[in-house]
């Protein structure tokens, strides 16, 4: 039986929809093919004939644009210091510990980067790839320079990793300190821009 493009384009969609969350809770290695189309409903034999690998399928989640990559791309402001104010504005509300529990289900560069770094070079280079993109987003609303390129990275940085130490804390009080101060030190970097 022959399926149309559609078919074939929402079937993919589907098996990435299914994938994309246990990757993030479960991490790369937990997670095998019979797994992730059992919980697309969907069978085995299925999943090669829209991916050649799991790394395959890895790619694709991390090339999506979600997360706090996609919010930084819906910014609307038209000036320097809109586009400032408005990525500072996603910062500390991705920061703010009653959201934890939203990023982790929606964000690939605060949930992935533990599984990404001991992974093929591809899925590395996928995931660096993404991150390039957060910091060269956070840099449209810095201007030019080393000093704004820094400033970039190391918010960049607190926010993703503000996430993923929050994420590892077993006591929520030391994780809502962890995020808090994050947002406090992005603040400072991006509060300061020309």
């Amino acid at each position: 039986m022959r399926y149309s493009k559609q078919h074939k384009a929402e079937t993919r969609a589907r098996i990435i929809e299914a994938a994309a969350p246990m990757f993030r809770r479960l991490g790369f290695n937990a997670v095998s093919v019979d797994k992730l189309m059992n919980a697309a409903q969907l069978t085995r034999g299925g999943f090669y004939a829209h991916f050649a690998s799991k790394d395959a399928l890895i790619e694709s989640i991390l090339r999506r644009n979600a997360g706090l990559v996609r919010r930084m791309d819906e910014r609307q402001g038209t000036s320097r210091q809109a586009l400032n104010k408005e990525a500072l504005q996603i910062l500390n509300d991705y920061l703010q510990p009653e959201n934890l529990q939203e990023i982790l289900e929606g964000c690939p560069l605060a949930t992935m980067p533990v599984d990404a770094a001991r992974a093929s070079p591809r899925i590395r280079a996928a995931y660096g790839k993404r991150f390039s993109e957060l910091i060269k987003q956070l840099k449209r609303g810095l201007g030019r320079g080393a000093r704004q390129e820094d400033d970039a990275i190391a918010a960049a940085v607190l926010a993703v990793g503000g996430i993923l130490f929050a994420r590892a804390s077993a006591n929520k009080e030391d994780a809502a300190r962890i995020q808090k101060a994050c947002s406090r030190h992005v603040t400072r970097l991006l509060g300061t821009a020309d």
